[in-house]
């Protein structure tokens, strides 16, 4: 009798330790439970920039392009806005045998400095030499038919028709010229860039040339 208590007051014992067990890990499981929650959600990994891409985004809606490959050159188009600088400027140009004049289109004005020109005149020493003039660097230009031509239509024919880099051109009455001014030396200078349309109006027997010039401002 005494054995089989002991026996009963065993098996209470045993399952009072089971219960206290499970009761134990289910406090640890809603421990566990709320710890999880109060915890913040891992961040997303970092993107890998792919070959050649920049690990660092440009600026939401940047378009810059890169220097040196001509995207920051304003391109000249039919619907391009030029607006009259000057209009009919008459210019004389005399100049000795083998002697350079440097022509300033911005003003207009004759005999500068090589910093602003942006045409060259000369005259030979003898009568079948004629009067000559030459672009200078960055300034780009184009024969026409009349002095009429509009700044949009030089654009063109410059685009199509340029005259020869450095290249000494024999000027006679009545020819015309469309030149556009060198941007470079515009935005150096903090000048306008220009488009302008010279005209030869006459050339005296010592070689003395009368000219013609009106300029636009070309935006830029």
């Amino acid at each position: 009798m005494v054995a089989a208590v002991a026996l009963i007051v065993a098996a209470i014992g045993a399952f009072s330790s089971l219960r206290a067990a499970d009761r134990a890990d289910e406090a640890i499981a809603k421990i566990d439970a709320l710890a999880a929650q109060r915890q913040p959600d891992p961040a997303p990994p970092e993107p890998v920039p792919s070959v050649g891409e920049s690990a660092t985004p440009s600026p939401e809606g940047s378009t810059a392009s890169p220097e040196g490959e001509g995207g920051n050159v304003p391109s000249l188009t039919p619907q391009t806005q030029y607006k009259q600088k000057y209009a009919d400027e008459a210019l004389t140009v005399a100049s000795k045998c083998n002697s350079d004049v440097l022509i300033d289109l911005d003003e207009p004005r004759v005999q500068v400095n090589d910093v602003v020109s942006e045409i060259t005149f000369a005259i030979g020493c003898n009568s079948s030499s004629p009067p000559q003039i030459s672009l200078r660097s960055g300034v780009e230009g184009s024969e026409v038919t009349s002095d009429r031509v509009q700044p949009v239509e030089c654009a063109e024919k410059i685009r199509k028709s340029p005259l020869a880099d450095n290249t000494a051109i024999p000027i006679r009455r009545g020819q015309v010229y469309c030149v556009k001014t060198s941007l470079d030396t515009a935005r150096s200078s903090a000048t306008s860039w220009k488009m302008v349309v010279l005209s030869v109006t006459a050339i005296a027997q010592d070689g003395t040339v009368s000219l013609k010039s009106s300029a636009w401002d070309i935006p830029s």
